[in-house]
């Protein structure tokens, strides 16, 4: 258990990150119209955001005697 704390502080803060964008007021601030490869830089923002859940997930939940197949696929 003592090697998972840096993973479970990762996870945390991350989480916490996460609820703070989503919850915060965006009034005031202007959505530029650009593009990335041909996608809204919105949405690259949002994958951006959401992407590192399911490693830090893997990384806390993860038991040594189950396979790595059922965890990912509850994370999803």
């Amino acid at each position: 258990m003592r090697h998972k704390i840096p993973y479970i502080t990762a996870f945390v803060t991350y989480i916490a990150a996460v609820l703070v964008l989503c919850l915060m007021k965006t009034d005031g601030i202007q959505t530029p119209d650009t593009y990335i490869f041909g996608l809204a830089l919105d949405k690259v923002a949002h994958v951006i955001m959401f992407m590192p859940f399911p490693v830090l997930g893997f990384l806390v939940f993860h038991e040594r005697n189950h396979r790595r197949s059922q965890y990912f696929v509850i994370l999803t």
